[in-house]
């Protein structure tokens, strides 16, 4: 089944970069936005988001922020960072964590699971 993923980081390099691993290695499609703003607009204006994958700090909103907005939508949420907290605060709102820097294996495994 061919799933559509957003992404939401704050740095463009990551944004490209995992959309492209993303696109390659689960032959999945994409949508950038550049923070949790941006990431309730592309929802709001599409019912076609699978899952999604958002960094934990980013502004003006951040990923906690955008995952409280938009929880109601039961689209599984990946939270991604390289914070030491940044797991507890996953586990703490019942989503998926993933620790940047993300390896290949990590992200395949965690997105096969979706």
């Amino acid at each position: 089944m061919n799933k559509t993923v957003l992404i939401v980081d704050d740095t463009e390099d990551i944004r490209f970069s995992l959309a492209e691993l993303v696109e390659v290695l689960m032959g999945w499609n994409t949508v950038i936005a550049s923070n949790g703003k941006e990431g309730q607009d592309v929802i709001k204006n599409s019912h076609s988001i699978d899952i999604i994958l958002s960094d934990l700090e980013m502004s003006p909103v951040n990923g906690v922020e955008f995952y409280e907005a938009i929880k109601d939508t039961g689209i599984p949420f990946i939270l991604m960072s390289g914070h030491e907290d940044a797991p507890i605060i996953a586990k703490e709102l019942g989503i998926a964590f993933i620790k940047k820097p993300y390896n290949v294996l990590d992200l395949s495994k965690i997105l096969s699971g979706f």
